[in-house]
């Protein structure tokens, strides 16, 4: 018997891309039912990956690999989860209960959409979402939450954000009175490799700081020179940031700051700076692939909502600091310090990740005082 373990955002949110890396798209709907349970057993989780054909074999090892189940010894104080949900039923007047019904069938599979069927922009959609992504572009008005369509259609909020963000990116939708239109719309995106969407590029940029230079009075100007010049152009944010790029030639602004905690426009300046004096500044802007590989599943929707500042928000909330703490340095590095609209991104990352949390402007006034 296995208890779910309890954890934190951002361990859930990296759980999340790597089962959808080694068990495909669908499993992020296994994970939202297991973690929706206090305890699972062997079976049961036989069950769950035949439910989703996912290899239980292979499943099991990823859940105990990522402690995401937690063996329990004393296995007769945990019921299974089919002995949660037995049905009992009783007379109202009775003199002995009825005996429980247990069902031990497993779950009937939903009648299958026929692709023969669909719209040429239901098969499109289909041909990467399958059954849930038809349900979602059924249902989909640019109007709707993420959380209606969830409800409408029962696919779990994480794959309705990516079915919804691919709906608007591959131009899937029309509104009424619009059919036509959108029918040649259609056409030419189903010979699109849906895989060049996956690796459109975001605004996101990975800066390359090169100081191995052959030429050597360059060389030396960018070793002795150049921390002199950080320093007394940008004071102790300059030798913070000189050193972190020693360090970490390779980084996204992200990233550097929150980890020094630099406003994004000095960090802007410094790179500036260093690109125009010493030239040895590369930039290339990173893939949605990328983003979601390294800030997770939902940073991508995060991002495109919110832009760089909902990043750093998202990133901020999902580490150790605490909301109050996450919310003051939100505010130093992007010099945002509008109570009412901190909220609101809070309350956005919480609508995408399926946070049922609403923060209100007093708590993010609070904490910034």
């Amino acid at each position: 018997m296995y208890r779910i373990n309890n954890k934190s955002f951002a361990e859930k949110n990296r759980d999340k891309t790597d089962m959808i890396k080694q068990f495909g798209k669908h499993s992020i709907l296994l994970y939202n039912e297991l973690e929706s349970l206090g305890s699972i057993s062997d079976s049961d989780i036989v069950l769950l990956a035949n439910k989703y054909a996912i290899d239980s074999a292979k499943l099991m090892e990823f859940l105990k690999s990522r402690s995401i189940i937690v063996e329990v010894e004393d296995q007769a104080n945990l019921p299974s989860v089919h002995e949660q949900t037995q049905i009992v039923e009783t007379p109202q007047q009775p003199p002995m209960p009825e005996p429980v019904v247990t069902s031990t069938e497993p779950p009937k599979p939903q009648p299958q959409i026929d692709p023969s069927s669909l719209t040429p922009a239901e098969k499109t959609i289909y041909s990467k979402y399958g059954e849930a992504g038809v349900k979602v572009l059924r249902v989909y008005d640019s109007k709707k939450s993420f959380l209606q369509i969830a409800d409408e259609t029962g696919v779990s909020i994480d794959l309705v954000v990516e079915i919804t963000d691919f709906i608007r990116t591959a131009n899937l939708y029309s509104s009424p009175g619009q059919e036509e239109t959108a029918q040649n719309r259609f056409a030419p995106k189903i010979a699109t490799d849906i895989e060049e969407i996956d690796n459109e590029l975001t605004d996101i940029e990975e800066f390359e700081i090169n100081k191995n230079v052959k030429d050597p009075v360059k060389k030396y100007s960018i070793k002795y020179k150049m921390p002199l010049d950080m320093s007394l152009k940008f004071g102790q944010d300059g030798k913070l940031f000189d050193r972190y790029i020693d360090q970490n030639p390779k980084f996204r602004i992200v990233d550097i700051a929150i980890a020094l905690k630099i406003p994004l426009s000095k960090i802007k300046e410094m790179l500036s700076f260093i690109s125009k004096e010493y030239g040895i500044v590369n930039s290339r802007k990173i893939t949605r692939k990328e983003l979601r590989a390294s800030y997770g599943y939902d940073s991508y929707a995060i991002y495109k909502k919110h832009g760089v500042e909902g990043l750093i928000l998202y990133s901020l909330l999902g580490g150790d600091l605490g909301v109050d703490e996450s919310i003051r340095q939100f505010a130093k590095i992007t010099n945002i310090r509008e109570p009412n609209r901190i909220a609101s991104i809070i309350n956005s990352i919480n609508e995408i990740l399926g946070v049922k949390a609403i923060i209100d402007d007093a708590v993010v006034e609070k904490a910034l005082k």
